[in-house]
């Protein structure tokens, strides 16, 4: 189930960022002081003692402005994860791949610091373990990696271990939105942060065309947009659109599991699992959000779901319908990432998007604009880069600089998305709304103003649901959970038993108390 949507920023430099680098000075990272040379010149010429002296300190400080800003001697700093990866030798050498755009950013970065960054693969990465294989290195006291862009699942049980470097006190200097540290954020102790640009949530689509065809007279979009989504809104809605459907034809199919990440939030901001430890299984308006869903198929207006589980009411199998690759065929709605639209033009022709519906613990008093606070859209997965705790010690380099590393490298790679994620520090700082995302206002992959406009404004909207790290790790099963309020089980009795389940694995793991 573990998936990486961290996307690659092939951009080119900013100048401005070349620049900073330039006046930073070479690589050698090897001052060279002018001082004697000035006071044999001013010797020769008679000068004075005085005129000596200060000849000397005028070149001295102008030799010190052109030095590096910082000089670890070259020390190694091992890399992992993420975009580090492409700085995997294999890669360089393998003619099919182009990696320049990170190996140039390595350099550039190695010559500000006067470092070596060396891409550093733990033995045994299965994709599923590194967390194991992190946990033990540092155990052993081997500190098999110094900066890690990881994965929000791998880093539950590195936090539980005490094994991450914790910047509470010192994250503010990278002067970064606070929403991107938030990814990164257990129980108010903030751990990293993320270079993905959050708020590329998950989203309803739909063809437009294929609703005139029908006889729809508005669309998703158009409803939400009014502020006329609510659960009776959408269902009214369905209800319609089901009515002109040939039979067999459902008018939405979605993963009852993404359903799962993203209903809760926006029924009155209540994720699966929250940053602070909280599980929302037993919360009315996540089981209001959840039992919705079943509702709509046992209507008809969602595709069927069937379950198996075995004698010990472990979910054994499923048969459901679900992706784009059905859309106007199977049904008419369904779930979709940003990145699953490249090319959907192509299939459905005119497509639009909607986001997920509300109960009556959120208000609405006019367009979607005036929803209440409470709703909220959550960002299901991100890659969080963490430093290790024993880093600092073992290179000499303090937690907030190897960060700042890492921010250097980032910004290199992704100069357009970095400059986001500071435009959103200054805006905090100055108490002002940021803009969140690194495309704002630019079409992408929509095909209306209107789906720009509304994509834009769910950014503002993101809440982090840890559901599925804490799944895929297997802590909190939010999965199972949900499969069971599908298979018609009672959802308040399920939540429990599933959250008491999940509250006793995180204090094995030491992440609550």
């Amino acid at each position: 189930m573990k998936k990486s949507i961290k996307k690659l920023g092939a951009v080119a430099l900013t100048a401005a960022m070349v620049g900073s680098l330039v006046a930073c000075g070479g690589g050698s990272g090897t001052t060279t002081t002018t001082a004697a040379p000035a006071e044999t010149t001013a010797a020769a010429a008679g000068g004075s003692s005085e005129t000596t002296a200060a000849a000397a300190e005028a070149e001295t400080t102008a030799a010190e402005a052109e030095a590096p800003a910082f000089d670890f001697g070259g020390q190694v700093v091992k890399v992992y994860g993420g975009d580090w990866n492409n700085l995997d030798p294999a890669k360089a050498e393998d003619a099919t791949v182009d990696v320049s755009l990170y190996t140039d950013a390595e350099k550039q970065v190695e010559e500000k610091y006067n470092i070596d960054l060396v891409y550093t693969e733990p033995g045994g990465d299965t994709g599923y373990n590194l967390d194991e294989l992190i946990i033990s290195s540092m155990t052993a006291g081997e500190g098999v990696v110094d900066i890690l862009e990881s994965t929000p699942d791998a880093i539950i049980s590195m936090i539980g271990a005490d094994v991450l470097a914790d910047i509470t006190d010192t994250y503010n200097e990278l002067e970064l939105g606070k929403l991107y540290t938030d990814a990164a954020t257990w129980n108010d102790h903030v751990y990293g942060v993320t270079f993905d640009n959050v708020g590329d949530v998950y989203m309803l689509v739909y063809s437009r065309k294929y609703l005139e065809d029908i006889g729809m007279t508005e669309t998703p979009t158009e409803k939400f947009m009014k502020g006329e989504w609510g659960f009776d809104d959408m269902k009214e809605y369905l209800t319609e659109m089901k009515s002109k459907l040939p039979d067999g034809m459902y008018p939405i199919a979605t993963h009852y599991f993404h359903w799962a990440c993203m209903a809760g939030s926006a029924n009155g901001g209540v994720p699966s699992v929250s940053s602070n430890g909280t599980i929302g299984f037993t919360d009315p308006n996540y089981i209001e959000a959840m039992e919705f869903y079943k509702e709509l198929i046992d209507l008809g207006l969602a595709a069927p779901i069937t379950l198996e589980f075995d004698e010990d009411d472990n979910l054994t199998g499923e048969d459901l319908m679900y992706g784009t690759g059905g859309l106007n065929q199977d049904y008419v709605m369904t779930m979709a990432e940003m990145w699953q639209t490249s090319g959907l033009s192509d299939s459905i022709g005119d497509w639009g998007i909607v986001f997920w519906p509300w109960g009556d613990s959120v208000t609405c008093d006019g367009d979607y604009t005036t929803l209440s606070d409470n709703y909220k859209l959550a960002q299901a997965y991100w890659g969080p880069t963490v430093v290790l705790k024993d880093a600092s010690a073992r290179t000499g380099i303090d937690d907030i600089t190897l960060f700042q590393i890492a921010k250097d490298f980032n910004e290199l790679i992704d100069p357009t998305g970095v400059a986001s994620m500071h435009a959103a520090w200054e805006s905090e700082q100055a108490g002002q709304t940021p803009t969140i995302g690194f495309s704002a206002g630019t079409a992408r992959n929509f095909c209306t103003e209107e789906d720009i406009e509304l994509y834009d404004w769910a950014h503002a909207r993101v809440l982090y649901d840890w559901a599925k790290p804490f799944d895929d790790s297997g802590v909190v099963d939010t999965w199972s959970n949900m499969a069971k309020i599908i298979a018609g089980r009672d959802a308040r009795s399920t939540g429990e038993s599933n959250a008491n389940a999940g509250y006793a694995n995180m204090k094995e793991l030491g992440i609550v108390q």
